[in-house]
């Protein structure tokens, strides 16, 4: 996801925009539009995001909806990155503290045993 021209999909493979908004414009030669067809037909994603964005009224505007859409998805990726990242330090201390409690009744049991008279 370093590229700010891509619409990332689930399988993290991500759509080129400049194809995208080529062949919605019909800018794109015979044989590129029919590369793009064949990449819509192998990936249902693309095929949605076409779709979708040819149902858009707008079609000056589409450029900037594409770079709006692209700007939002960064965002919540980044911001579902910090909050693993928040979740995965807030639980070590507690894991650390059930340790110690554990090792600390593990050591009481055995000397109560130790000490026991047989």
């Amino acid at each position: 996801m370093t590229d700010d021209n891509n619409i990332s999909n689930p399988s993290e493979k991500g759509i080129p925009q400049d194809p995208l908004l080529g062949y919605l414009n019909n800018a794109l030669s015979n044989p590129e539009q029919h590369a793009f067809e064949k990449d819509m037909m192998d990936d249902p994603f693309l095929n949605d995001a076409v779709e979708g964005l040819q149902q858009y009224r707008e079609k000056d505007k589409l450029q900037q909806v594409v770079q709006d859409l692209n700007q939002q998805l960064n965002q919540q990726i980044k911001k579902r990155k910090n909050q693993r990242a928040k979740r995965r330090y807030n639980t070590q201390p507690f894991i650390l503290i059930a340790i110690g409690v554990l090792l600390l009744i593990i050591i009481l049991f055995m000397l109560v045993v130790l000490k026991l008279p047989s």
